[in-house]
Parts: structure tokens; C-alpha cells; sequence
């Protein structure tokens, strides 16, 4: 992910901006492409059908553990509250890029 690294290097305003914009964009469609139940419920079809055990050990265990990682994002949850999850991550992720905004345009020195 270089679309963060001009909001940290660059001497002009407009660009650091510009990447900051861009970096939000970004992490905004990575919190949905990761919270997509379509796929989430396909791979629990395959996990609960017959086919999984013709699965070789290592497909089974990578599907069991992606399912897992799917079910923590909240993604088998009623939809009011999975969009809250979403909504909540997408938060998380603004808000840490504003941080990181902010760190970066702070000029303050601290003299002891």
C-alpha cells in the first residue's frame, strides 16, 4: 500500500492531501471488499457440503480458518448489525489515518 507514503513525505500540502484522500478511498474499500457476505456464504456452503471432504487437509484447514476470520468480522450476524460492524471498522480506519494525518502535519517541538 504506497498510497500512504506522500501524506508523509511529500513538502506539498496538496499532495499529502490528495494521498490522505486517496488512503480513504482505499481503506474504505477494503472494509467492504473484506465484509462481503456473498462470499462468506459460499464458503460456508462448501464447508457444509460433501465436497469438503474430498478437500486435501491443508484446503479444509484454510477454509475452516477464513470462515472464522469471516464469522469475527461479524459477517453471521443479522444484517442491522453487521452493517453496524462495517460502518464501526470503516471509523476505525478514518480515524487512524486522520491520526496519522495529524502526526505528520504537527511541527510542534517539545523541549525539556
Amino acid at each position: 500500500r504506497n498510497l500512504d507514503f506522500y501524506q508523509h513525505v511529500s513538502p506539498d500540502k496538496e499532495v499529502r492531501e490528495a494521498s490522505v484522500a486517496a488512503d480513504k478511498k482505499f481503506s474504505s474499500y477494503s472494509v467492504e471488499s473484506s465484509m462481503r457476505k456473498d462470499v462468506f456464504d459460499r464458503l460456508e456452503t462448501l464447508r457444509k457440503s460433501e465436497e469438503y471432504g474430498s478437500l486435501s487437509p491443508e484446503q479444509q484447514r484454510y477454509l475452516d480458518h477464513t470462515c472464522r476470520d469471516y464469522e469475527r468480522k461479524g459477517l453471521n450476524l443479522p444484517e442491522k448489525e453487521r452493517a453496524q460492524v462495517e460502518a464501526n471498522l470503516k471509523r476505525i480506519s478514518e480515524l487512524g489515518i486522520e491520526f496519522s494525518k495529524n502526526l505528520v502535519e504537527e511541527n510542534k517541538t517539545l523541549e525539556f
